[in-house]
């Protein structure tokens, strides 16, 4: 088996997905993508950007980095990439919260990220003893901590992903160079990586 195929089973990526929804939502938020210039993009015709859009065709895993060059500045872009990641790969990414429930206000969102982050802390100090504890893996008799740390974790970044694409398209911030900007400083300051 080839390395990327390794890769696809550990993430449990899929190969294609529906995301005609999603696609049509962002499109209609941002008028001046036209299907031709989509289609463009993707290679397609406008026809194949129509069945996309109705979730008639499925969007195949190869066409994303064509897709999101398409969408990047875009009102939305990186709320969408999220939601679409999320797709391919069947949660591993977590999914956009419900913003009826949810506040994509700034402070509002921050502040419930900050709340996430005590609950995520308070749970790892629980779980320390069990992490400590090199039979502690092979006891699956109590795993009740070790579950809740990893739950309120993913809750941080339920909740930390669109706070930081919010703050990207509220500052006209790009995800990507931002993102390669702490990678390089990350580096130059010899922090290692676990």
């Amino acid at each position: 088996m080839k390395e990327d195929g390794v890769m696809q089973n550990v993430f449990g990526l899929q190969q294609k997905a529906m995301v005609g929804h999603k696609l049509t939502d962002f499109m209609n938020a941002n008028p001046e993508l036209s299907t031709t210039e989509l289609g463009h993009f993707l290679g397609v015709t406008q026809s194949m950007v129509s069945k996309l859009r109705h979730d008639k065709s499925p969007l195949h895993f190869d066409d994303l980095a064509n897709l999101f060059k398409s969408t990047e500045g875009l009102l939305g872009a990186d709320e969408f990439k999220i939601s679409v990641l999320n797709k391919f790969t069947n949660g591993f990414i977590p999914p956009l919260p419900n913003y009826y429930y949810v506040s994509t206000n700034l402070a509002a969102l921050s502040n419930r990220v900050i709340t996430e982050m005590g609950q995520s802390m308070d749970a790892l100090k629980e779980a320390l003893d069990d992490f400590s504890d090199p039979s502690s893996p092979n006891n699956i008799k109590n795993i009740s901590d070790p579950e809740q740390a990893f739950a309120q974790c993913y809750d941080v970044l339920y909740y930390l992903l669109p706070l930081m694409a919010i703050i990207a398209n509220t500052y006209g911030m790009s995800w990507i160079d931002e993102g390669r900007k702490r990678v390089k400083e990350i580096a130059q300051h010899h922090e290692r990586q676990i």
